[in-house]
């Protein structure tokens, strides 16, 4: 038989081998689905309107959605103005004022 060397070698040869194959067959199929914003948070909350929990001070806010308190940036509010929610980026909503 062959060496523990020779068969360590042709294990990651094989290795490599494999996940290439593996990686062309499989890896270029990008299926599309019903729920486009299932893992991403943020964007399923563009469009909601919501009421400021803390006032917005320096551009950096917070309103609350549901049970979360959402860090917003945006113009300097005070606490309890409505806004809409019109965008997504990182962690932080972007938001517009509301017209009561």
């Amino acid at each position: 038989f062959w060496t523990w060397q020779v068969q360590v070698l042709a294990f990651l040869a094989l290795s490599l081998v494999s996940a290439y194959v593996g990686k062309r067959l499989v890896g270029g199929r990008h299926d599309e689905t019903d729920q486009p914003l299932l893992n991403r948070r943020g964007a399923q909350m563009v469009g909601r309107t919501a009421t400021l929990a803390e006032p917005i001070k320096d551009g950096r806010g917070r309103i609350k959605l549901g049970d979360t308190l959402w860090r917003v940036s945006g113009p300097d509010l005070p606490a309890g103005t409505q806004v809409r929610v019109t965008g997504a980026a990182d962690t932080d909503l972007e938001l517009t004022v509301e017209a009561v």
